[in-house]
């Protein structure tokens, strides 16, 4: 049985577009296992790198890349969501106070879920917390309810998270 590997990160939305590619090319194919290594990118980098909002990035090739995967959404069928501008402000404002590094929380969500039999939907109920509800990810009210939407036991999964 052949194995692909997916590394992505909840907050860009390049990833979420290829992830919902990558499942709806896998659907077909026998014997295939998605394998998803989420990943967390450290607080030195910034808080808005994904997001290519107030970043390192020049503003048109943020806005460039926002509308591109909208683009995409649209020839796809894929919904996505933007939030407005101003919430990637107020979040950082957040991040940058957290005991959790940027992407960690969504991360060890998947990790502490591993094995229940409910990972790849938390997978996709993550992705869809941050590109069609608008949610923050690093918000432990959205892990919740992205846990709770995938069938997951969210006492058992947040005494891991606290606990790895």
């Amino acid at each position: 049985m052949p194995t692909i590997y997916s590394y992505t990160i909840c907050h860009s939305p390049n990833a979420y577009l290829g992830s919902v590619l990558l499942r709806r090319a896998l659907a077909d194919l026998p014997g295939v296992n998605l394998v998803r290594k989420p990943f967390l990118i450290p607080r030195s980098r910034g808080v808005l790198v994904a997001e290519l909002i107030g970043s390192k990035e020049p503003a048109v090739k943020g806005s460039y890349n926002r509308e591109d995967c909208a683009r995409w959404s649209q020839r796809h069928d894929i919904p996505l969501v933007y939030p407005p501008p101003e919430a990637f402000h107020e979040r950082r404002l957040r991040w940058s106070q957290s005991k959790w590094e940027r992407e960690e929380l969504p991360s060890r969500a998947y990790y502490a879920a591993l094995g229940s039999g409910h990972e790849d939907a938390l997978d996709q109920t993550l992705f869809e917390a941050a590109w069609v509800a608008g949610l923050d990810v690093n918000e432990l009210e959205t892990i919740q309810w992205a846990a709770t939407k995938a069938g997951l036991n969210w006492i058992k999964l947040s005494a891991k998270l606290e606990s790895d």
